[in-house]
């Protein structure tokens, strides 16, 4: 959802000197260009608001006919508002719901993470029983506490970011979920 904004000089959409990025804190992505007005536009939209002012049209207009068409104006903006909250809030939930999925693969990347220590570590005790050497099985294991620490992580961030865009969960349901499932295994 990425916008880019002109400058409105005299009529037309104009760029400016400059420009620079607005970014969503939640995500640090850029949502919008925005033109940044120097002097030389400053000048040109004060030169054109004054023309505006001076010019009969508008200076001699009935002060009602004058009013009635600036309630027309703002019924406009508000009609145009309403529309582009409309629209923005879709593109939001539908980033939520994107979101939510991204958080439900990675859970399912490491409850799977989580099964397999499980067997290794069955498998190792069934060694140890044995009497045979589990050391090389030891190697190969010691890399999945890293891979369960990533998961964990990336899974803290995807929730995190879910929640700052608006989506809103009980941090004590989801420790408990998480509890239940440990208890589980």
């Amino acid at each position: 959802m990425e916008l880019r904004t002109k400058l409105w000089i005299d009529g037309e959409w104009v760029e400016g000197s400059d420009r620079f990025s607005t970014l969503n804190p939640a995500t640090e992505e850029v949502i919008a260009e925005v033109e940044e007005a120097g002097a030389a536009e400053v000048d040109a939209a004060v030169r054109s608001a004054r023309r505006a002012v001076e010019d009969p049209a508008w200076r001699d207009l009935d002060p009602h006919r004058r009013a009635a068409l600036l309630w027309r104006l703002a019924d406009l903006v508000k009609q145009n508002l309403k529309k582009k909250f409309q629209e923005d809030k879709i593109k939001l939930v539908d980033e939520v719901i994107k979101q939510d999925q991204k958080w439900r693969e990675l859970k399912q990347k490491l409850d799977n993470l989580r099964a397999e220590r499980n067997k290794l570590s069955l498998e190792i005790n069934k060694l140890k029983k044995a009497g045979k050497n589990a050391s090389k099985v030891l190697k190969e294991v010691k890399g999945i506490p890293d891979k369960i620490a990533k998961a964990e992580e990336q899974a803290k961030k995807q929730q995190a970011g879910a929640e700052k865009k608006g989506k809103k969960k009980d941090e004590k349901v989801v420790d408990a979920k998480f509890k239940e499932e440990e208890e589980k295994k």
